[in-house]
């Protein structure tokens, strides 16, 4: 699986809240990814559905985070889900929905 990730794809961690209460982005750490523009529609905990604009393939060993900033071509992404599919023996990918930023 390893061959399939060859997207450059930047990853910005939240730090934390401004005094406006807006999020402050830590350094944005640089990895490969299998970056792939699409519409899915999931469902959150709450059973409430949500709209995605692209999914993103990471190595297992990688570290994203719910509410993680992705950028990719020029475009900024949020994550909104996170998973992480098993098969017989091991996880061999993350499976990350993003929808578009701002």
């Amino acid at each position: 699986m390893k061959h399939w990730f060859n997207d450059a794809i930047q990853v910005y961690n939240e730090e934390g809240k401004d005094e406006f209460g807006r999020t402050s982005w830590g350094d944005g750490a640089s990895t490969v990814g299998r970056f792939v523009e699409e519409d899915n529609v999931i469902y959150n905990p709450q059973n409430e559905q949500i709209g995605t604009d692209a999914v993103l393939y990471l190595h297992p060993d990688e570290n994203i985070f719910l509410g993680s900033k992705v950028s990719y071509g020029g475009t900024d992404y949020q994550v909104v889900k996170v998973a992480r599919p098993k098969d017989m023996t091991r996880i061999r990918f993350i499976k990350v929905y993003l929808r578009l930023y701002g």
